[in-house]
């Protein structure tokens, strides 16, 4: 909303989208993707910092992403906080700009990444678990040839004071369709 000091921006906490539709024309290869009902909200909470949500309520694929960077609680710490839910492998590529590949995920992805970045841009902590349900890996090269997963799990852990990355994953896979 705005207040009477008018569209200077100091007053302004919140702008937004409701069922819009989004149009990427990507100019490295050609290829053109059309979003549907999207809904998009950019915040700035009372706290500091800035929350992104991003989503849609599309019948035949309904996705949610949220994002937040705010202040930490040490001097010059920033947390971030992302989190998904059915969010398309191939269009989070897209957005990326993960080069051109040989194969094509047709993966739903969810999962939650919470980041403590130090004043210096290194993460202090990381942790999250990202989960892909049931879909396919595309071979572009044969479209016939696919890769089924019944579902994979990663599991984010970071410790600077560790200085390890514990990763574990787990995938789950059908036969060759």
């Amino acid at each position: 909303s705005l207040d009477a000091g008018g569209l200077d921006g100091r007053d302004l906490a919140e702008i937004g989208l409701k069922g819009g539709n989004l149009t990427v024309d990507d100019q490295r290869n050609g290829k053109q993707w059309t979003f549907t009902n999207i809904d998009l909200s950019v915040m700035r909470p009372k706290s500091g910092g800035i929350a992104v949500t991003l989503g849609s309520e599309n019948v035949e694929r309904p996705w949610h992403m949220r994002a937040a960077m705010t202040p930490g609680q040490r001097q010059g710490h920033r947390i971030i906080d992302v989190e998904a839910q059915k969010v398309s492998a191939k269009d989070l590529m897209l957005a990326m700009r993960v080069g051109e590949s040989q194969f094509e995920p047709d993966l739903p992805l969810s999962g939650r990444i919470r980041a403590d970045i130090g004043p210096d841009g290194i993460p202090h902590m990381l942790e999250g678990k990202i989960l892909v349900d049931k879909g396919v890996v595309i071979d572009l090269d044969d479209p016939l040839a696919r890769i089924p997963i019944d579902r994979a799990e990663i599991n984010l852990d970071w410790d600077a004071t560790r200085q390890a990355l514990v990763m574990p994953f787990q995938v789950l896979s059908g036969g060759n369709r």
